[in-house]
């Protein structure tokens, strides 16, 4: 008699993959392997999709008499130890006999897998090199290199790094017409950071990014509270996938259309890279002049997402730096940004909602100490009352760009304004009674009701803080030249 088992795979110890280098194709490359080798193993073996994300695949099997689930999961591990794309990451693999009930199968089923995790070695491991001609990969400084792999990419550089390069590579374009369900888009994208960054008509911003992290608040809680069947967990995967390619369209749609979110050449590409698609999670790179749009787009695209009535809210983190800060690095400080303001609502018992915070590095320097001791320096006592930013509404947001352009607001003001904040709380009232010399009293009363608008309408100096911080950053971004799209 047939039997049905649950089938659990995943992609782990992603950081040997995910965050052994800083070229941003081989980052691509390791992030979309790992999604694809899920499909394919179910396109392979023929397994019923129950929930795919984005390293991670739940199936449903029906074993037919003579065959034994032993056998399959040999199979599945023997191809993804041995196909020549899938050698160089770690999964593990592991069934359970359908005999209980759904949620019971599925939370037991990532404890095996945990438990296998913790089993095996934390990454695929090269053959061993005891020749001491053999230098080390250009890339990732660890693994030994491969002559032949590496004509492909031009550098000497390890058979894990090319691989991952050139599924990358071939993934930049093809990515987005599958997800999007189109054989072509308008344009192509962009190679690297570099080329994504560079527009000197972005004065200052030149060379910048923005890296936004978007994690899903409680996707867990809700599917154990909806997803009791497996007719009920395909119904919330498909809910999430459709729901991420709606936002996904309108992006490059408004990318293609904004002649600042592309390259300014005879072949104008589009500035954008997906770094992370699946599952709850996502994680995007833009020009640090298009950050603040994109997360509003996301915000906007999503402030109406719900499975079953349940509101679909996301934490964010949005990390600006210069473009050749590392990734991985970047990515780590947006994951703590998004966990912080997960964090707070957590410690007040909110709800959650939808919530960011953001960070600047404005040099190469990156923080070596916790975000908490960091805030501590940057803002003082002030750090204990910094909150997390609701997204902005597009009236407050025009109305405080507005003002910037306008020029109505003296940098300079600002700024000793914020220091005066940080450093010499008591001076705060004597430094806008100056502000108002400056300006008028009415004026100063009109911008900070516009800042209130837009950051929260708190009585502390944090409207002031957040404008000084985001100034360059909130400025609209200089439409220079014509994209035809």
């Amino acid at each position: 008699m047939p039997q049905q088992f649950l089938l659990r795979m995943e992609g782990v110890n992603l950081g040997a993959v995910l965050s052994d280098t800083n070229q941003i194709s081989v980052i691509r490359g390791g992030s979309l392997l790992l999604r694809q080798a899920v499909n394919d193993v179910q396109d392979k073996y023929q397994l019923q999709a129950v929930s795919v994300g984005a390293s991670v695949g739940l199936f449903s099997v029906m074993l037919p008499d003579g065959k034994t689930i032993d056998t399959l999961l040999q199979q599945i591990t023997n191809y993804l130890s041995t196909d020549d794309k899938y050698q160089h990451l770690t999964f593990v693999v592991d069934a359970l006999a359908f005999d209980r009930t759904f949620q019971a199968c599925r939370e037991k089923l990532i404890g095996m897998n945990r438990l296998r995790q913790l089993q095996q070695v934390s990454c695929s491991v090269p053959d061993w090199n005891d020749n001491t001609n053999v230098l080390a990969c250009t890339y990732d400084g660890l693994r030994p290199i491969d002559s032949a792999a590496g004509k492909k990419v031009g550098e000497s550089v390890s058979t894990s790094v090319a691989r991952r390069f050139e599924f990358g590579r071939k993934q930049r374009q093809r990515f987005y017409c599958e997800e999007l369900g189109q054989d072509t888009l308008a344009n192509d994208f962009t190679d690297d950071l570099q080329t994504l960054s560079a527009d000197e008509s972005q004065s200052n911003l030149h060379r910048k990014i923005a890296l936004i992290y978007l994690d899903g608040n409680s996707f867990g809680k809700i599917q154990q509270k909806y997803c009791t069947s497996i007719e009920t967990q395909q119904e919330f995967d498909k809910r999430i996938r459709e729901l991420r390619r709606s936002f996904l369209r309108k992006l490059v749609k408004y990318a293609e259309t904004d002649p600042s979110f592309c390259t300014q050449d005879d072949d104008p590409r589009l500035r954008l890279e997906v770094l992370m698609w699946g599952g709850d999670e996502m994680l995007l790179v833009v020009p640090a002049w298009k950050g603040i749009d994109t997360l509003q787009l996301f915000y906007s695209v999503s402030q109406d997402w719900k499975f079953k009535k349940e509101p679909l809210t996301h934490a964010g983190g949005i990390v600006f730096s210069q473009a050749n800060t590392p990734i991985y690095r970047l990515r780590k400080l947006a994951e703590d940004l998004a966990n912080g303001v997960k964090a707070q609502q957590q410690a007040k018992d909110r709800q959650p909602a939808n919530l960011f915070d953001y960070l600047i590095l404005e040099s190469m320097d990156f923080p070596a100490e916790s975000l908490e001791s960091l805030r501590k320096r940057q803002f003082g006592d002030l750090a204990t009352s910094r909150q997390p930013l609701l997204p902005f509404s597009d009236e407050a947001l025009s109305e405080v760009r507005a003002l910037l352009s306008e020029s109505t607001l003296p940098r300079s003001q600002l700024i000793s304004l914020a220091y005066t904040a940080i450093h010499k709380p008591a001076d705060v009232a004597k430094k806008l009674e100056r502000l108002k010399t400056v300006l008028t009293e009415s004026s100063v009363a009109n911008i900070h009701a516009r800042l209130q608008a837009l950051f929260g309408n708190t009585e502390t100096e944090w409207p002031w803080l957040h404008l000084a911080e985001l100034w360059d950053y909130l400025l609209p971004a200089k439409n220079k030249g014509k994209v035809d799209a």
